[in-house]
């Protein structure tokens, strides 16, 4: 009974850190029209999260540069 107690201390941590995580996740999710759900779960599990959240920055990476990238080309059309 010890041992899963023991657990739960070891990894109380690590979902205390998850959880702001997969709140702000599932924000971003939702507005750049991502699987909210999955996002969310994915943020919640501990070791499979690390992974998941260098994924999520990567494609909010991705999404802003492609927002960037609207925004100069609207820019090159209306300037003469």
């Amino acid at each position: 009974m010890g041992s899963k107690l023991e657990l739960f201390v070891t990894l109380l941590p690590l979902i205390a850190i998850s959880v702001p995580f997969a709140i702000g996740f599932y924000h971003v999710a939702k507005k750049i029209g991502r699987n909210k759900t999955a996002w969310t779960i994915l943020s919640l599990i501990p070791i499979v999260n690390y992974f998941s959240w260098i994924y999520f920055f990567f494609v909010i990476l991705i999404w802003i540069f492609d927002k960037l990238n609207g925004i100069e080309e609207r820019v090159a059309e209306v300037r003469p």
